[in-house]
């Protein structure tokens, strides 16, 4: 198993910290666009989860949880907007 040296490290945590607050601004962006109808692709939430494990991976295990359950709320509000239903709205 190799050793990874001080700076390697520190590159990867570094990355994974970049790609966990890509997918939490996906997830964020997805749950916006499904609350206000402009999109009902659950997309932005799928590639949100895959970036929090992407960053888990790559060594940021605490910004990993938020953004792998931000990505899955994404998407089932994307799915829940795809079949009509609008949350707080009548009708």
């Amino acid at each position: 198993m190799r050793v990874l040296a001080k700076g390697e490290d520190a590159v990867k945590q570094y990355l994974g910290r970049l790609y966990c607050v890509v997918g939490l601004l996906f997830g964020v962006g997805g749950i916006l666009f499904a609350l206000l109808g402009a999109s009902a692709k659950v997309s932005a939430g799928v590639v949100g989860a895959a970036l929090g494990v992407l960053g888990y991976f790559l060594g940021a295990r605490r910004l990993r949880t938020a953004t792998i359950l931000l990505g899955v709320v994404a998407v089932f509000f994307m799915a829940a907007a795809s079949t009509g239903r609008r949350s707080g709205r009548d009708g």
